[in-house]
């Protein structure tokens, strides 16, 4: 007979098939991002089951790098 934990059963948010708009694209920053789908995406130490703001690959959970927006390189005066 079987064992196993018989608790809540819970859903996993996979990534997405391919990068959200305005997600950063590879090259991805070195020990701070990896390269998934296409996109740079930010490791979590947490694993899955993720929360709900986190998307699950791999047993483990990531959220999505987006680049930062270019500040102005002139004031307009």
């Amino acid at each position: 007979m079987d064992t196993a934990d018989a608790g809540q059963s819970v859903l996993a948010r996979p990534l997405p098939r391919e990068p959200f708009k305005g997600q950063k694209r590879p090259p991805c920053h070195r020990y701070a991002e990896v390269e998934l789908v296409g996109a740079c995406w930010l490791p979590h130490e947490l694993k899955a089951p993720c929360p709900d703001v986190l998307y699950e690959h791999q047993d483990k959970c990531y959220s999505p790098a987006f680049s930062a927006k270019q500040p102005p390189s002139s004031l307009g005066q």
